[in-house]
């Protein structure tokens, strides 16, 4: 449980580097972990979302091609947490506008199975994670974290309206 506890602890606070190496080293050890955690404490499968900006020649298939660096991907329970990442007039992408100026939102929806599911944000507290991440844990619960297993698939992209957070009152 170790090795589960510091990969999720080092992804939530922002260090994906470092979790994406971590999990490479200690993949089976994490999953099973993951795997108990979900038979103590099982969610419903239901919908999740993702918000991304892409630069439009990657998005020409309506297709995001899976990225086979990455070893987890975040997601949302809450499709309007999605919406203000996918969102390139929210004040959070003002670095992404900078380096990509003519950048696009979309959505991603998944419906995951269980075996896909890393750490589900309802098991924050039964994993005692404020000991670790601190006032962060807020953060966690606030976007409704849910992490997946990357299995190098594509998604479909679903376009998003520039300024589609503005209905939605999200600050950090």
């Amino acid at each position: 449980m170790k090795h589960y506890l510091n990969f999720i602890c080092n992804a939530l606070s922002g260090n994906l580097k470092g979790a994406d190496i971590y999990y490479r080293q200690h993949k089976d050890l994490i999953q099973s972990s993951a795997q108990k955690v979900a038979s103590h404490f099982p969610v419903s499968l239901e919908p999740i979302y993702r918000g991304v900006l892409l630069e439009p020649e990657l998005t020409n298939t309506g297709i995001l091609v899976a990225d086979t660096y990455r070893q987890f991907l975040s997601f949302s329970a809450k499709r309007s947490i999605a919406e203000v990442f996918a969102d390139k007039e929210h004040d959070m992408a003002f670095m992404i506008r900078i380096h990509c100026p003519n950048c696009q939102g979309f959505l991603i929806e998944h419906t995951p199975t269980c075996e896909e599911i890393l750490f589900h944000y309802s098991w924050s507290e039964p994993l005692g994670l404020e000991r670790y991440l601190g006032t962060e844990i807020h953060v966690v619960k606030k976007q409704q974290e849910v992490m997946l297993v990357q299995h190098h698939r594509s998604f479909k992209l679903l376009p998003v309206e520039p300024g589609i957070s503005r209905k939605h009152d999200y600050r950090m």
